[in-house]
């Protein structure tokens, strides 16, 4: 995947590299606290070497997918070329932790090196190289966190790699979006429509965040989605933000006339996951039916009551002054 470097390289500082070694120390002896032996014995380049730490994180807490990485050089032999990092069932934003190491490495400045990770399906992968602690210079594009005006990167890239460096490289695992759709539609057997009321909402609770949904009991998310374009049919999209684990949503309906009887296709539950997780599709749809049955003479709603009285209260008053 590399097409060679594609920045100036830059000439040997004396200074820096004093400086680069003393960080290194600190380094090591840092991890030499947080970290178990054999993670230990990887972290520290013996002659000759580079190493490459590759952090990998899952933002959902999934603790059940492996994901391969991969590390491809211009020059130098990688002792692996592909290491799986494999979960172990750490909870809420474990991290895992594999590390990759770079033999023979020729004296020039030409030296470049590239990581990354299978796709993971229903995942957007997120890339860093960790400036502040790697040793070699790194491609702009991994040094920040993504924005309006930083990309994401597709990989961590490194530049100018030098025996006894280390490099990190952070990769984040975003669950992608879902979507639920609810349709609401309106039947009127009969003759009286015309005095109903069409309007409705749709109560939705969901085991992840959706939009615009507030917190509510159960460490759920709740809001109200309204209808009121009947007696046509009319559809509200949401979009769900799931787990792994995939997300529950319930819907109840309010109706704001009961001459209505309710109804819906989904037995008022959806369930979805990220979309493309394991093959998922990530949408899921339910459908509301109000049905409402009239036989013989249309009824007035309160507006056409009130009218009606006024119109009798105006014939009765103009007979009154006639017979009096």
């Amino acid at each position: 995947m590399i097409e060679g470097n594609t920045k100036n390289t830059l000439p040997k500082n004396p200074k820096l590299e004093k400086q680069m070694k003393i960080k290194r120390a600190f380094l090591i002896s840092l991890s030499a606290l947080l970290l178990p032996a054999a993670a230990m014995a990887q972290l520290e380049p013996s002659d000759g070497t580079a190493v490459f730490i590759v952090q990998k994180q899952f933002n959902d807490r999934n603790d059940e997918t492996a994901v391969t990485v991969h590390m491809d050089c211009t020059s130098g032999n990688p002792t692996e070329q592909q290491l799986t990092v494999n979960t172990d069932g750490g909870g809420q934003n474990s991290q895992f932790e594999v590390a990759f190491v770079l033999d023979n490495i020729p004296d020039t400045d030409d030296v470049n090196c590239e990581i990354y990770e299978d796709t993971v399906g229903g995942y957007t992968a997120e890339y860093r190289c960790d400036p502040n602690r790697s040793d070699a210079d790194v491609d702009d594009v991994c040094r920040d966190r993504p924005d309006n005006q930083n990309p994401l990167a597709t990989s961590c890239m490194f530049y100018d790699i030098q025996p006894g460096q280390i490099n990190y490289c952070k990769i984040w695992n975003n669950p992608n979006t879902a979507e639920i759709s609810i349709t609401k539609e309106w039947i009127v057997e009969g003759a009286g429509g015309n005095v109903l009321d069409f309007e409705a909402r749709i109560f939705v609770e969901s085991t992840a965040y959706f939009d615009n949904a507030s917190g509510c009991k159960g460490n759920k998310f709740c809001r109200y989605v309204t209808f009121d374009k009947g007696p046509a049919s009319e559809t509200k999209t949401l979009t769900v933000y799931p787990t792994f684990e995939g997300a529950t949503i319930y819907v109840d309906e309010d109706i704001y006339d009961s001459t209505f009887d309710s109804d819906n296709d989904c037995g008022g539950s959806m369930s979805v996951m990220p979309t493309g997780y394991e093959g998922a599709s990530g949408k899921d749809s339910c459908t509301f039916t109000n049905t409402a049955y009239f036989e013989g003479i249309p009824t007035l709603n309160q507006y056409g009551m009130a009218i009606m009285v006024l119109l009798m209260l105006g014939v009765g008053f103009i007979g009154f002054r006639r017979f009096v």
